[in-house]
C-alpha cells in the first residue's frame, strides 16, 4: 500500500488546487449557484454506450469518467484534470493499476 501511495503522491505533486470551472465570482465573493440535472437514458442509448465501451475495451464506468474529464477540461480550460471517486469493499491486496493513457492527463 505504501508503494501505491508513494506512486500517486509523486505523480500528483504538481496539483495544488481544485480544478477551476471557469465560473465568475458573484458580487459577494462566492461562486455562482449550481444546480442538479438528471437525465434518464433510453435502453437504446444505454446499449449504445455499453457497446462503445466494449469495443474500446473499457468499462461503462471508465467511459463515463472519461466524458466527465473532457467536460471538466472544457469548463476549466486546462488539459490537466484531476478527480477521483471513492471505492469501498476492495481488498487491500488488490493492486490498483494506472488508468489508460497518462494518469492525471486528459487523453487527446
Amino acid at each position: 500500500m505504501a508503494a501505491a501511495e508513494s506512486y500517486w503522491r509523486d505523480l500528483l505533486k504538481g496539483f495544488i488546487e481544485p480544478t477551476p470551472l471557469g465560473r465568475e465570482m458573484s458580487h459577494n465573493g462566492h461562486e455562482g449557484s449550481y444546480d442538479q440535472q438528471r437525465l434518464r437514458l433510453t435502453a437504446e442509448t444505454t446499449a449504445g454506450l455499453q457497446s462503445l465501451a466494449r469495443r474500446q475495451k473499457l468499462t461503462l464506468n471508465t467511459l463515463i469518467q472519461g466524458a466527465w474529464a473532457m467536460l471538466l477540461s472544457r469548463y476549466s480550460g486546462s488539459d490537466d484534470i484531476v478527480f477521483g471517486t471513492a471505492v469501498s469493499g476492495r481488498p487491500p491486496e488488490l493492486a490498483a493499476e494506472p488508468a489508460k493513457g497518462q494518469p492525471g492527463r486528459r487523453a487527446a
